[in-house]
């Protein structure tokens, strides 16, 4: 009878215990209701351990952007969301980007090309960052969220729209619809007037999400004194979530599956806070999926923020316990993800210069799918020179 080495049969199992153990005890060393910071590449960023965190326990996590001439810490005095994580027990995540020369301001830069693709600069860096935390914290990798204000609820735009598979619910306060601009010139264009063709750049969305598609439920806050940013916005991304969401449910984006008309809509008058509006969209099976809070007397701030933090005004009604509301209701399983192969823009280039050439037009989705975007100008539309720009 062969003899049996016992040891080669425990020691796998001994290994694993102590890494358990390990990971235990190192989560657990981890003190709850704290900030830690963290960099990634040229991007800071800074996490929020909720009260009576237990290591054994997993949950959401949101991901909370600033805006131009913010930072994480102006965030997290202007938005209260680290009392809300005490309350509702969830971990807050607040990416920085970092000034560079073509950005003094510190915006996150949503009107250049190369942060509008899966995989590409903030959007990947932002990515990393919550992989990262994965690794520190229990998150609840099903229930991860992200909202900013201004350029950085157009990054939450950008975020949702590619990333479906890792973002349950995006919420856009005060920001642009994905794909609004090519160019920071034409970026401060569009905020002022609003953006062009948002059904095209929903499904120049779908088509850059890979071959992994869901509804993506959504949030938008806009105020209607905003001269930053044109109050047009928050219809604008309504249209491209719906139409993005056409195309996820089913693969066709033609049936209305999803559409921008509201099934509804509630006024709430002012009292304790500014009277606003709220706008609820449903899917086929009467699913609100999409809400629009359009709130009277509000300019380009945060609703109901803190005086503390900058760009707030308190008497909004609170858009931080809204935001989360509508969060809590959704996961990556709801709705029901679904593999579908899409064809990137890459793969209809040929198919656009042969329109291109024979017609001497193309259209915005076309052009949208045109890496080189300037050289094309002279035919989009017939509109010579005006590129993407209203």
């Amino acid at each position: 009878m062969t003899r049996v080495d016992r040891r080669r049969h425990i020691l796998p199992w001994v290994l694993v215990l102590s890494l358990g153990l390990w990971v235990s005890v190192s989560m657990a060393a981890i003190p709850a209701g704290t900030l830690f910071s963290g960099q990634l590449g040229p991007y800071r960023y800074t996490y929020y351990v909720p009260v009576h965190y237990q290591p054994q326990v997993k949950l959401p996590l949101l991901v909370v952007l600033h805006g131009c001439k913010q930072d994480a810490h102006e965030m997290i005095k202007g938005t209260g969301f680290n009392a809300l994580a005490d309350q509702q027990r969830f971990f807050v995540l607040y990416p920085e980007t970092h000034a560079a020369m073509n950005n003094p301001f510190g915006c996150w830069v949503w009107w250049n090309p190369d942060h509008q693709r899966r995989d590409r600069g903030a959007p990947k860096a932002i990515v990393e960052m919550i992989k990262s935390l994965k690794q520190r914290l229990s998150i609840d990798a099903d229930r991860v969220y992200a909202t900013g204000l201004s350029s950085g609820g157009a990054m939450s735009a950008i975020l949702g729209s590619l990333y479906p598979d890792v973002f349950a619910a995006v919420a856009v306060h005060s920001g642009l619809a994905y794909g609004a601009a090519y160019s920071s010139a034409c970026g401060l264009k569009v905020m002022r007037n609003g953006g062009v063709d948002p059904e095209g750049q929903g499904e120049l969305a779908y088509h850059h999400q890979g071959n992994t598609h869901r509804v993506v439920p959504l949030i938008v806050f806009q105020g209607m004194d905003d001269e930053t940013v044109s109050k047009r916005h928050a219809d604008q991304l309504i249209a491209q979530f719906a139409q993005m969401n056409d195309f996820a449910d089913d693969g066709d984006g033609d049936n209305d599956s999803f559409d921008d008309s509201a099934d509804g809509s509630d006024s709430i008058p002012g009292s304790a806070h500014y009277p606003y509006s709220v706008y609820r969209y449903e899917d086929q099976d009467e699913v609100v999926a999409m809400q629009k809070v359009l709130v009277d007397g509000l300019g380009h701030a945060w609703s109901g923020g803190s005086s503390t933090g900058s760009y707030t005004d308190p008497n909004g009604p609170p858009a931080s316990n809204m935001i989360w509301a509508f969060f809590k209701r959704w996961s990556l399983t709801k709705p029901t993800p679904v593999k579908r192969l899409s064809i990137p823009c890459e793969e209809r280039l040929r198919a656009n210069h042969l329109h291109f050439w024979w017609h001497h037009t193309m259209g915005l989705k076309e052009y949208a799918c045109d890496p080189w975007r300037v050289s094309w100008r002279h035919g989009f539309d017939d509109v010579w020179g005006g590129g993407r720009c209203p």
